[in-house]
């Protein structure tokens, strides 16, 4: 049985640390009833996805509930079913790996379990309903997007590809997944219950489903369910035996059963161990993590980027840096004490903070020009790195920490742990932590703004806010000598654009809404940026739409945006996620032509150019704000063009 959970919040990587799984750990997990693997097929830094694949086995379940073993005749009526209750058993191994997300915890960044991020999970064989109530039935009241599509390869109709999307903490989206997932089992379950040893949570969960319209048929399907466990043993060997076609004989509160020869302590522990035989895929899972380092595991170091190293000796320390960054990024304070001729004036305290403060200064103006720092943080106490921390907020840049260990055995895991958990609560971003085994040849893969783009010279064609308005759009560019051959509207395989010599489209977003062609916009616009021919950023109804093809669902209705949203579904479920990718693919802004051109949708500061965060993207969607709301309902707005004083010329919409 498989499920698939992934997402594409930026970054990814954070749902290994929400899902607390070490992504080459591919070792089987007991779960009574079988064994599970989890395993990361896809890491990047834009898309993270874990595969959760369980294997029942029939034999020794019922052997442990009813005591006796089962003749293989007997297996085939359990083992030919178990897609029926495929939900229900991968509902119980959510429940058990992944115990600490359902409650909350994430030590290592206890921000990320109250974060709201884009879901998707995916049951490749699942049933398609039970009693007339389908997955849309129970799940799109909560805000998911749902798409059951029939598998052809299977002529039996009961069988359905599942696919759930929203955004959600990924601790409301597992309890609703983990709850509401195996009322659609129409076979018998044979007593396995995800909340078997945490009843109170399901009560939890029920309780916040009290404006779900099926709330009393979800309770119903839970009594049965639940009623397993309630009934006494006898009644429930009865029932497990029955339901598997193999007939224990009862007497009183006694089980008449074959004698069970007795074996030693070290035998038994053999034969609980799964044969590899029996699992055709354990070798394609462990040569997969061989594949994976602790290098190429985490994300990619942002260049440019303000990175600290501490740990280990510092021998290893110069070496990495030596070998990680060149002699122009690395920032040393030994450097900057040894141009001081007078030892003593160093040793003064008075004279230290002096030292550090001109070290910081040169720090300060690495930054203020976007160039790689790198520096041995190694015996700084807390003051120096939150000053190191505040300085890479103020210029936009993710404070990193490399940390070089002696070794990472299993007993320094707590140690890892408390070290990331103290050094996140301080402000570090990202954080390599790397074993002296490893470091020897470890060298990060580095990660360029998207934003910054020198090389992209022009001349550009620069289309302010489209908003749908596909003729007046298509009106434009022709009189500016753009042409084409076939239907822009529909992109036949016989349609091309021609741009004219030396010149590109350059689009500030805002492609959708209002209009009454924002589908054709969008997927033309697409098309162009696809092949080359155009450069977009994105706009804030463009980032609307693409949160609502997520599975957001806002309070505040507009009816432009259920008009947009009409068109890109009318389209297939296909190009709605292709779009709303395309959009989440597209930088905040473009610094590009050497320096000489900004572009964004609704404005760029100085400082902001060729640089990417959380607070960039929402300036150039955006504006600057005062934070309060006009007669309108919109967002009141700063003119930022008043107080800037770059070189660089900042083209924008938004008006």
């Amino acid at each position: 049985m498989l499920a698939l959970l992934s997402t594409h919040v930026r970054p990814a990587t954070d749902l290994i640390y929400l899902l607390r799984r070490t992504p080459h750990d591919v070792a089987p997990i007991s779960l009574g009833f079988g064994s599970a693997y989890t395993v990361f097929p896809e890491m990047r830094y834009d898309r993270c996805e874990l595969a959760l694949v369980v294997d029942w086995t029939p034999e020794d379940w019922i052997k442990k509930k009813t005591r006796t073993r089962l003749a293989s005749k007997h297996l085939d009526s359990i083992a030919n079913d178990r897609s029926y209750a495929g939900t229900t058993f991968l509902a119980s191994a959510i429940s058990q790996i992944f115990k600490q997300t359902l409650m909350g915890h994430c030590p290592e960044r206890p921000e990320l379990p109250n974060t709201i991020i884009p879901i998707e999970f995916e049951y490749p064989l699942a049933a398609a309903s039970h009693q007339n109530k389908t997955w849309s039935d129970l799940f799109t009241p909560l805000g998911f997007a749902v798409r059951s599509t029939p598998i052809p390869s299977l002529t039996d109709p009961l069988y359905h590809a599942v696919h759930l999307s929203g955004s959600f903490t990924l601790q409301q989206a597992l309890k609703w997944i983990v709850t509401l997932a195996p009322t659609l089992d129409p076979g018998p379950t044979y007593g396995v219950n995800p909340f078997e040893s945490n009843p109170q949570l399901l009560d939890s969960v029920l309780s916040s489903l009290a404006s779900h319209p099926h709330l009393e048929w979800i309770q119903a399907q839970w009594d049965q369910i639940s009623c397993v466990e309630r009934v006494s043993p006898d009644d429930r060997l009865k029932r497990l035996t029955m339901a598997t076609g193999h007939y224990a004989t009862l007497k009183s509160d006694k089980v008449m059963e074959p004698e069970v020869p007795k074996i030693s302590k070290s035998r038994r522990h053999e034969e609980n161990q799964i044969p590899e035989s029996s699992l055709p895929f354990a070798n394609e899972l462990k040569s997969a993590a061989d594949r994976f380092s602790v290098s190429n595991l985490i994300e990619p170091l942002p260049d440019p980027s303000i990175v600290g190293i501490t740990g280990s000796s510092s021998e290893s320390r110069n070496e990495i840096l030596n070998r990680c960054f060149k002699i122009e990024e690395i920032v040393s304070m030994d450097e900057l004490i040894r141009w001081i001729p007078d030892d003593r004036w160093i040793k003064d305290h008075n004279k230290s903070e002096q030292v550090e403060s001109i070290f910081f200064s040169i720090i300060e103006q690495r930054l203020k020009r976007n160039l790689m720092t790198a520096l041995d943080l190694d015996g700084q106490g807390r003051p120096f790195r939150n000053q190191f921390v505040q300085l890479a907020k103020k210029y936009h840049f993710t404070p990193t920490l490399i940390r070089l260990q002696e070794t990472l055995r299993a007993s320094s895991k707590l140690d890892q742990e408390n070290f990331s958990k103290a050094r996140r609560q301080e402000g570090f971003r990202l954080i390599y932590q790397i074993c002296k085994d490893e470091f020897q040849d470890w060298r990060p893969t580095r990660r360029t703004s998207p934003t910054l783009r020198p090389d992209i010279e022009g001349a550009f064609d620069i289309i302010g806010d489209v908003h749908g308005c596909m003729e007046e759009l298509l009106a434009l560019t022709h009189r500016l000598g753009y042409r084409w051959t076939g239907n822009p509207s529909d992109l036949h395989p016989d349609f091309s654009w021609i741009n004219p010599p030396g010149r590109r489209l350059f689009f500030v977003g805002d492609l959708v809404d209002r209009g009454p062609n924002s589908l054709e916009a969008l997927r033309l616009v697409m098309r162009l940026t696809e092949s080359g021919q155009a450069f977009c950023v994105p706009g804030n109804h463009d980032y609307k739409l693409a949160r609502a093809l997520g599975g957001m669902v806002f309070q505040k209705r507009d009816p432009h945006h259920d008009a947009t949203l009409q068109q890109i579904r009318s389209a297939g479920p296909e190009f709605a996620d292709k779009a709303r990718t395309w959009i989440e693919s597209l930088p905040s802004h473009y610094f590009l032509d050497a320096g000489r051109l900004a572009v964004s949708h609704a404005g760029s500061k100085r400082s902001h150019h060729g640089r990417d965060s959380k607070k960039i993207l929402d300036f150039a969607l955006y504006g600057d704000t005062t934070g309060k709301i006009d007669s309108h309902g919109l967002p009141e707005r700063l003119n930022w063009a008043l107080d800037y004083q770059g070189a660089t010329l900042v083209v924008h919409g938004h008006t």
